[in-house]
């Protein structure tokens, strides 16, 4: 998987760049191991207009196996923004990775029954 940082009105530091990409090279284990899974992760301040305190927000794009998923999180710390688009990119992989079990277990069970019969 092939993971790309971006920044967005923020200098992020090393630190931050590589706690994302830690937190998100767990999502390889989801994906096919045939599939080129591309992922683009954006990090950085809403706006500079904020008077009180700093508001981050982490936008992921990953496409793997013809598919796109897109999440973003806004929140008052980073690092908190990174943890809730690697939650929502896991929850979606995982329900993508059940619904595809579920369809193939399906048809065997078809196959299985017509066997019985004849």
């Amino acid at each position: 998987m092939q993971i790309t940082i971006n920044t967005h009105n923020l200098d992020a530091t090393e630190a931050v760049k590589n706690y994302a990409e830690d937190k998100l090279n767990a999502l390889a284990k989801y994906l096919r191991e045939g599939d080129n899974a591309d992922l683009v992760v954006t990090l950085g301040k809403v706006s500079e207009h904020h008077t009180h305190g700093n508001v981050f927000e982490a936008k992921a794009h990953l496409k793997a196996g013809g598919k796109d998923i897109h999440f973003s999180s806004v929140k008052d710390d980073m690092y908190a923004a990174i943890d809730e688009v690697k939650d929502k990119l896991l929850d979606e992989l995982a329900h993508r990775k059940d619904k595809e079990r579920s369809l193939v277990r399906g048809f065997a069970r078809k196959v299985k029954s017509l066997f019985r019969r004849g």
